[in-house]
C-alpha cells in the first residue's frame, strides 16, 4: 500500500526537493544555472535525508550504500531540471518514509 500510495510518493518529492534545495543554499548554488540535484554532495544528501527523516546520523554503511547509488545515477540528471530533486534522491526519501524505524518513530 505504502510503495504505490500518491501521498506518500508526493511527500517523497516534497522531502527530497526540500533538502536539494537545503543543500544547494548551503553550498552557494542557488543562484546558479547548475542544477542543485546533479551537485549535490552525494554524501550529504543521505545524512540530511536521515536526520530529517529519523532523527539520527546514517551509519557508515547506509552513508556509503547510499552515496555509491547517488553517484552510479547523478550521469543521468540533466542541467535542464534546475530545482527538481532527481528521481533516485526521490526514492530514496520514499524508501526512508516506509521504513520501519521511520513508521514507529512516534
Amino acid at each position: 500500500m505504502l510503495l504505490n500510495d500518491q501521498h506518500l510518493v508526493d511527500l517523497a518529492k516534497d522531502v527530497a526537493r526540500a533538502i536539494v534545495s537545503e543543500l544547494a543554499i548551503k553550498d552557494g548554488l542557488a543562484g546558479t544555472k547548475e542544477s542543485p540535484a546533479s551537485v549535490v554532495d552525494p554524501q550529504a544528501y543521505p545524512k540530511r535525508l536521515f536526520v530529517k527523516l529519523l532523527g539520527r546520523e546514517p551509519s557508515a554503511q547506509e552513508t556509503a550504500v547510499l552515496a555509491d547509488m547517488l553517484s552510479a545515477s547523478s550521469s543521468s540528471v540533466s542541467s535542464e531540471e534546475s530545482r527538481e530533486p532527481s528521481e533516485i534522491q526521490i526514492q530514496l526519501a520514499h524508501v526512508l518514509l516506509m521504513s520501519n524505524e521511520f513508521f514507529y518513530l512516534r
